[in-house]
């Protein structure tokens, strides 16, 4: 089975769509598909890490600013009569990206059997076979009536979340006490509001007074150099660049302060209690909704939390081991890890 992964990163997208399509990529590719991303040279772009994972990966090139998604459906339809010329016809074409709705979805469906979107918005129309939300909603099918064909198989839910299995594996020896020895900061690949040396200024006394910290800066972090340095400044603090062991550093801290997003859900499956802090307007729903579960807890939008604020609420939890066991409790309950086999699974299926 052939499939290809439509998906970007960049300093302003983020690098969430591509890392979790990478995980479903890595489950399909066991169970024998080939797959091969198609993906824009923007700046921050993960093409050459793509490629390190033994990924294929094509280049849509330049697009306009006006009819880009006519462009991009072009371009796509090229390269996949390139592929399909080379012996490789796209059996599913994977879709994760926002700026891409019904209208390219039509277009390049004619050169793919199947066509998977994976979104997390809810609000544009899609013509696809299989779509993907891995976020929690007490509504989940409600959000996509009218939005999809009425013959879309639907997978909604964190149950879903696509995660690598090293955080399916940890997650059974993951051991939480209510106490807070070590905090994780991390803001994801890029964390464009600058909100991990905030996180560090504020956490610097506690670090002081025996609190560990683990620190990590993203892939396209722009801050990295300066949180390096001030790692160095601060006790008991620890700095890494682009943690490719996520699930371990997870699992060894007691509390987590960082953004929305898919890492919401590594972070529920190892039942590791969560501060969050949104750094982009589609990770608010996502995570109200996740507080709404009991499953974080969160203190408001980059622009909003400052240094008081963090310190208040790391304190606050520190004094209180019983909201931490429960929202441990509750966040383990959303998610069990397996969802890229689940996935690659259904896939398989069709």
């Amino acid at each position: 089975m052939n499939v290809y992964i439509r998906a970007d990163a960049s300093v302003r997208i983020g690098t969430g769509h591509v890392m979790r399509c990478l995980s479903l990529a890595d489950e399909l590719r066991e169970r024998g598909a080939k797959v091969a991303f198609l993906c824009r040279e923007l700046e921050g772009n993960l093409i050459s890490y793509i490629r390190e994972r033994g990924y294929p990966a094509r280049t849509i090139g330049e697009l306009p600013s006006a009819d880009s998604w006519l462009v991009d459906a072009k371009r796509t339809l090229e390269l996949l009569d390139e592929a399909a010329s080379e012996g490789a016809p796209a059996d599913w074409l994977v879709v994760d990206h926002y700026s891409l709705d019904r209208r390219y979805e039509l277009i390049v469906g004619t050169r793919a059997r199947r066509i998977m979107v994976v979104d997390d918005l809810a609000n544009r129309p899609h013509r696809c076979d299989l779509l993907l939300d891995q976020n929690y909603y007490e509504a989940p099918r409600a959000r996509y009536v009218g939005l999809v064909p009425d013959d879309c198989s639907l997978l909604l839910g964190p149950r879903y979340a696509l995660l690598r299995p090293e955080f399916a594996e940890a997650r059974s020896r993951v051991r939480r006490a209510g106490a807070v020895r070590r905090a994780l900061v991390s803001f994801g690949g890029t964390d464009p509001g600058g909100v991990t040396l905030t996180a560090l200024r504020a956490l610097a006394p506690l670090a002081a007074e025996g609190l560990g910290l683990t620190v990590v800066a993203g892939k396209l972090n722009r801050d990295a150099e300066a949180i390096e340095l001030a790692c160095r400044e601060v006790p008991n603090a620890r700095f890494i660049r682009h943690a490719d062991r996520m699930a371990e550093l997870m699992a060894e801290a007691d509390l987590a302060i960082g953004a929305g997003g898919a890492t919401t859900w590594e972070r529920c499956c190892l039942g590791l209690p969560s501060l969050i802090v949104t750094i982009a307007d589609n990770q608010r729903e996502l995570t109200e909704q996740a507080e709404a579960a009991g499953a974080v807890r969160c203190l408001g939008t980059a622009e909003s939390v400052d240094e008081r604020v963090l310190r208040e609420a790391v304190l606050q939890l520190m004094d209180r081991p019983s909201e931490l066991s429960r929202m441990s409790e509750n966040a383990m309950k959303l998610t069990d890890g397996r969802g890229a086999k689940i996935v690659a699974k259904e896939m398989l299926g069709w």
